[in-house]
């Protein structure tokens, strides 16, 4: 749905998979979110990456480079995280533990969206 697909239990979207999303969500984030990340967090975050950069890199993925694909894996899977760890704090174990995670990866969301405002950037991953 929405230009994702569900192979297994891994949602595809065009710039990252769900398990990116898991795994950087941490070993709290809530099981049963396969719907969300599919049908939200992933689309919204790619939305947003294309927003922030004013640049739709859906339409141009397939020319890009290996260093323009992963900074879009980077960027879309810690922003969906965000999400996914934000969905239902109270699971965490510790919710200060929780805001650090979310803290850090936002962190990163900041530094890859400059990186794709770049010029210099956008030419040398082929964007």
């Amino acid at each position: 749905m929405l230009g994702s697909v569900q192979a297994g239990f891994i949602i595809m979207g065009k710039y990252t998979v769900s398990g990116s999303v898991i795994v950087k969500a941490g070993a709290d984030v809530d099981p049963s979110l396969n719907t969300e990340y599919e049908e939200i967090f992933i689309p919204q975050a790619e939305a947003f990456i294309n927003c922030s950069a004013r640049k739709d890199f859906s339409g141009s993925y397939s020319s890009l480079n290996y260093s323009g694909e992963k900074i879009l894996d980077m960027v879309c899977s810690d922003l969906a995280a965000v999400y996914a760890i934000n969905y239902e704090r109270a699971i965490y174990e510790s919710r200060p533990m929780a805001g650090d995670m979310v803290n850090f990866l936002l962190e990163r969301v900041d530094a890859g969206i400059r990186l794709l405002n770049d010029d210099k950037v956008r030419a040398f991953i082929g964007a």
